[in-house]
């Protein structure tokens, strides 16, 4: 997805991707990120499927079909993560890479090694 202009994505611009970059920003320039508003239809269904799964074990439901619809709500969540990482990736990190600033490209790889080596 493109950031929508006069809407600023991640590295605070409010460009289309593939604009020219703007000049770098002060030290206190505060970075505003994309908007993830799109995974809240899908942070709902999780929240469903959570509570489903609570009325199950309240129940007493067959464990394999406890079991079937956590795995679903986990895959919902991986779904939510990589929709996340790649938009990062598209944007963030692309814009830190092309910038021509190897100090900023430098910091976007050693986030992005941080961010994947909690996956």
């Amino acid at each position: 997805m493109e950031p929508s202009i006069g809407k600023p994505d991640c590295c605070g611009s409010d460009r289309k991707v593939g604009a020219k970059m703007p000049k770098r920003a002060g030290k206190n320039t505060k970075i505003l990120h994309p908007d993830h508003g799109s995974q809240t239809a899908r942070l709902n269904r999780v929240l469903g499927q959570i509570e489903g799964i609570k009325k199950m074990i309240e129940n007493q439901r067959y464990c394999p079909e406890i079991l079937t619809q956590t795995r679903a709500a986990a895959a919902a969540l991986k779904a939510i993560e990589l929709n996340i990482l790649e938009r990062h990736l598209r944007h963030c990190v692309t814009d830190a890479l092309v910038s021509k600033s190897a100090a900023q490209a430098e910091a976007k790889i050693k986030e992005l090694m941080s961010v994947l080596e909690r996956f």
